[in-house]
Formats: C-alpha cells, sequence, structure tokens
C-alpha cells in the first residue's frame, strides 16, 4: 500500500471516528435535553375568578408520548370550551407550549400551528407568560404566579390527561377538598382555600373547624354530583358551575337522613318541615329548595292548631302523607365517608 493510500485512509478513518464522537455528543446532549423535560411531567390548574358567577378553569397536562413531550390543554368557563394538543419545546428552565392541534370538544377560539400558546419559567416559583392563550383578568396580563402544579398520588400522564378531561367537576372538587383550589362562599362572597374557612358561626361548642364526613350525591338531578361536607353542626353543599366551586351552607337539621337519589328531610322550626332537594339557578350563587312534601300547622280563630300537609304544594289527608313519608324513608341511604385524603382520592377519582 502507496503512502498516499494509507494517509487517505487515516484522514477518512479521523473524520469518521470525528462524527462517530460528534453524533454521540448530539445525541447524549438532545437525550439530557429530553431528561429536562421530564421533570415539567404533570397537571397545571388555574382558576379565573372573571366576575361574581362568571369564572374560567384552565388546566394543562405534560406528558410523555411516543418519545416526545406533548401538553393537553381544558379552558372551560361561561361560553368557552378550549381542548387543545401542543409540543412541548424547552428544558428544565422553561418551556413552549406550541399549538399542534384541536382535540374533539373544541369550540370557539382559532390557532395556528406552530403557534406560541404560553410559556412556563421555572424562577423558582412558576411564571406563566401569555401567547396565544390569553388571561381575562386584567392584572393577570403581565407575567407572573398564576397556575398551580397539582401532585395527585402517581398515575400516569396518560391515566391524569383522560381523567381531567372527562371529570371536570371531580377535578374541581378533588382540588377544593385537598384545598388547592379555591371555592366561591356564597355567604361571604368571597373566594377561599377550604382550610381557610371559619365555620365557628352556629357552633356553639366553640370548636375549631372541621370537617368530620363526606358524601358524592347528585342533589338538582342534572347527571352531575355535589359534594356535601359535614360540619358537625352545619352541612356545607359543594356545586360546580363552570369552572368554579360554590359554596352553600346549611343548619345541620336543613339536610337530614341524605338519600341516594339526592332527596332528603329537612326542617324548618320544631313543627314544620318535610321531605326536598334542591336546584341550583345558572349563575345566580343562590339555591332553591324544591319541597316534595311538607308538613305546617294553622291556627284558627279560636286559637285552636291543625296540622297541614302537602304533596308537591297540594294538601292531601294526613294518611296521603304519613305513607309517602314511608315511601321517602325507604330510599336508600346515602354513604358518608370520613374525611381522609384516601377516601377523597377513591371517590372522586
Amino acid at each position: 500500500m502507496g503512502e498516499d493510500k494509507r494517509k487517505k485512509i487515516f484522514v477518512v478513518g479521523g473524520i469518521i471516528i470525528t462524527l462517530l464522537i460528534f453524533s454521540g455528543f448530539i445525541i447524549k446532549n438532545y437525550t439530557l435535553k429530553e431528561d429536562e423535560l421530564k421533570s415539567w411531567v404533570g397537571y397545571y390548574a388555574l382558576t379565573e375568578h372573571i366576575k361574581v358567577g362568571v369564572n374560567r378553569f384552565l388546566g394543562i397536562t405534560i406528558y410523555k408520548k411516543d418519545g416526545g413531550y406533548y401538553a393537553k390543554i381544558n379552558i372551560d368557563g361561561y361560553q368557552s370550551l378550549t381542548r387543545l394538543q401542543a409540543k412541548v419545546h424547552g428544558d428544565k428552565n422553561q418551556i413552549n407550549l406550541i399549538f399542534d392541534k384541536y382535540l374533539p370538544d373544541h369550540k370557539f377560539a382559532t390557532y395556528e400551528k406552530g403557534e406560541l400558546l404560553i410559556r412556563f419559567e421555572k424562577q423558582p416559583q412558576l411564571i406563566t407568560v401569555w401567547g396565544a392563550i390569553e388571561t381575562d383578568i386584567p392584572k393577570y396580563k403581565i407575567p407572573g404566579e398564576y397556575f398551580k402544579m397539582i401532585k395527585k398520588g402517581e398515575p400516569s400522564p396518560e391515566i391524569i390527561m383522560d381523567y381531567f378531561e372527562n371529570n371536570q367537576d371531580q377535578q374541581a372538587y378533588w382540588l377544593v377538598l385537598k384545598s388547592q383550589l379555591e371555592l366561591v362562599s356564597t355567604e361571604e362572597h368571597s373566594y377561599k382555600y377550604l382550610n381557610e374557612f371559619d365555620y365557628e358561626r352556629g357552633n356553639h361548642r366553640n370548636e375549631p373547624w372541621k370537617v368530620f364526613k363526606f358524601a358524592v350525591v347528585d342533589l338538582d338531578g342534572d347527571g352531575y354530583p355535589e359534594i356535601l361536607l359535614d360540619l358537625l353542626e352545619q352541612i356545607e353543599v359543594l356545586h360546580y358551575e363552570y369552572g368554579t366551586v360554590l359554596g352553600y351552607c346549611f343548619p345541620i337539621v336543613g339536610i337530614k337522613n341524605l338519600k341516594t337519589d339526592g332527596t332528603f328531610d329537612f326542617s324548618t322550626s320544631d313543627v314544620t318541615g318535610g321531605y326536598g332537594r334542591l336546584i341550583f339557578p345558572v349563575l345566580q350563587e343562590k339555591y332553591e329548595l324544591i319541597k316534595l312534601g311538607e308538613f305546617s300547622y294553622s291556627i284558627d280563630e279560636e286559637g285552636k292548631h291543625s296540622n297541614i300537609f302537602y304533596i308537591d304544594e297540594e294538601p292531601v289527608s294526613e294518611d296521603i302523607y304519613r305513607t309517602f313519608g314511608k315511601e321517602q324513608e325507604a330510599k336508600e341511604d346515602v354513604i358518608w365517608y370520613e374525611f381522609t385524603d384516601e377516601n377523597i382520592d377513591a371517590m372522586l377519582k
């Protein structure tokens, strides 16, 4: 082999080795970048209180699939329903969510492929920088700490993604019961975390506020559940509406013997009460008691008391009313669960 040929082989070999080393460096560096994105995997939530009764709930699930990182974006609110998939680019310090495609049930807003939707930065707190997805709160328009990363056990990102897409109401309830999302106190017209509520009003024992038990039942018959919290001397009813959980406080006698169909006994005094259910007019922050059956009394001119019975607001005899009451009592009782993290997770997954 001639000297020139050996030199050519040496040069070619050197080039090949250099390319292998360089490509290995690129692959390793790319892998490191991918590994850095792993720290962003999870679920992020924000509730915007636009005005009384009008709210917007934003949920972002970041997950890994087929070697890449993606975000599923759900936005629910009054006249708003956003369902998007975005690609996630960035590193351990910041990520950009780039619009990829629309998902089923998306309505209203339009985006262009490759458009920056939103950016997250760690400083070390989580900072939101808005892109094509904008806030409806004027004071939020500048970059700031708005979203919270929610940790819900250790299920796979795909399970989290499917859960939060199909169970918006249960998602919000779960966050409220964990004191990670504010609810609206309809009594005080204010937003608070559950662990910030002061239920000493009406508590004659002057004991610290505490949730003892909870139940999950559809009170208004709309196909979506409400949550009831047993506070020993009071009942707090949680109702989900347009991305927000509203809280309604009842005396303990206001909701008794709760049934799985959402009906219950109520008392308005020692000698008046009945059977009813609740409905929640949309965007009004109030409830209505539908009286299915009621007993009361009247006093005639001579001061004589007599009992009066109603079913569906129509007067009936005492015998008919008692038969109605027995049918109500025979219904299946709702199950009350101890207020523990394990039970909350089990009931709201």
